[in-house]
């Protein structure tokens, strides 16, 4: 009886001593300075770095003279705005900014643990930054990164007329010839009609094309005020279609004396990334020309009238001094002070997108790098007694909630 109360009390003991293993679990949370070595108990994780996307729309114009420019006067009595040369030329439309994030390779850490509990359930991106720390709930992230290029979505189309009347530009000429026939021996010249056809001329057809603008006015002239053919009666919906239609008509045939005017919108699309240390930065993100348009290199200034389109990010007022101790020299020997997860405190920073004088766009934005780094106490991480959300693109904390014990 004696050996086997004694057993019992050692197996109680044990379980007490396991047990307290098990809730005095440990981990430490501990910036990546060189290699790591890996056995199993530790897990990497990065924090981010923000980068903005920068989306420039650009008008491209192409002003074209109408095949019968010179005879918008004669024909149509219209002395001005007619486009007598071709040209093309740009102007900048608007700018947009979009924050997009990216893991900063100088900031990854590794997380390591000791003992026999469950390890700290940690959500991560597929790039490895960090979402979401002993939740539950599938913390969902999707970004689109686009490619880190100057892109153009779109090419300028090519633009030219290619009705340039209303019949067709060619007309039948007779002319009288004479052959020589031999009637009993005698040779007599015998007349004939020769039709070929020929060409019409350039103004021929202008003075066509100006008959045909005039019979389509008069034609929408009488539909919007009754003068229509009653057997086949048009009202409503298809009498707003045929005015439309002729409309349409008489502006593409008026192009032909006044010329025409194409517009298109460019989009590049180019990044720009601020500076981690820094309290004001500006960059040259490309080059801008009223008759060439954008410009990812530099372009000879001596030449041409680009100019540069630049970016400028001023952090806005003052961060934390925080410094993250290591070593705690409280006592007679230094010892190494367990962390928890790092986090980032990010900074307000003013953006500003600018060509010559004219700022094309100027917001403010948090960014991850242009703030500090602070790290949690190691507390949170043991037992899984804590909930913790990230906001995924800035690495900043967005919640942190003791679960509850039912």
């Amino acid at each position: 009886m004696k050996y086997l109360m004694l057993t019992i009390c050692f197996l109680f003991y044990w379980t007490m001593l396991q047990a307290q293993k098990e809730t005095n679990l440990s981990c430490n949370v501990r910036p990546i300075t060189s290699n790591v070595m890996v056995d199993g108990y530790q897990l990497i994780y990065s924090l981010p770095k923000n980068y903005i996307e920068v989306s420039l729309n650009v008008n491209h114009f192409v002003q074209i003279s109408g095949p019968y420019a010179k005879y918008a006067e004669k024909f149509l009595n219209i002395t001005e705005g007619v486009i007598r040369t071709d040209a093309v030329y740009y102007e900048i439309q608007e700018a947009n900014f979009r924050r997009l994030c990216r893991p900063d390779s100088s900031k990854q850490y590794v997380l390591s643990y000791e003992g026999f509990g469950s390890f700290p359930a940690l959500q991560l991106t597929a790039d490895g930054l960090i979402k979401a720390c002993n939740v539950l709930h599938d913390i969902v992230w999707e970004q689109i990164d686009e490619a880190y290029q100057i892109l153009l979505v779109n090419e300028p189309e090519a633009t030219s007329f290619t009705d340039l009347g209303v019949i067709p530009f060619v007309e039948e000429k007779s002319e009288t010839l004479f052959k020589i026939v031999s009637t009993d021996s005698t040779p007599r010249r015998v007349p004939y009609d020769n039709t070929k056809v020929v060409p019409t001329s350039e103004e021929h057809n202008a003075k066509e094309a100006a008959d045909f603008i005039r019979k389509l006015r008069k034609r929408r002239l009488k539909l919007l005020i009754g003068l229509k053919d009653e057997t086949f009666p048009v009202e409503g919906e298809a009498l707003k279609v045929m005015v439309a239609e002729l409309e349409n008509l008489e502006r593409k045939y008026l192009e032909l004396f006044v010329g025409k005017t194409v517009q298109q919108t460019l989009t590049y699309k180019f990044n720009f990334e601020p500076e981690a240390d820094v309290q004001a930065e500006q960059q040259i993100v490309g080059w801008f020309s009223l008759n060439n348009g954008f410009s990812a290199v530099k372009p000879d200034l001596r030449k041409t009238d680009y100019k540069p389109l630049i970016i400028h990010a001023t952090r806005m007022g003052s961060l934390p001094l925080v410094t993250i101790q290591q070593m705690n020299t409280s006592g007679k020997s230094p010892v190494a002070i367990r962390h928890g997860l790092y986090y980032r405190i990010p900074a307000w920073v003013n953006l500003s997108f600018s060509y010559t004088d004219k700022v094309l766009v100027n917001q403010k934005m948090l960014i991850a790098q242009r703030g500090t780094v602070a790290s949690l106490p190691a507390d949170y991480l043991n037992q899984g007694n804590y909930e913790i959300e990230f906001y995924t693109d800035l690495g900043s904390i967005k919640r942190i909630q003791k679960k509850s014990r039912e």
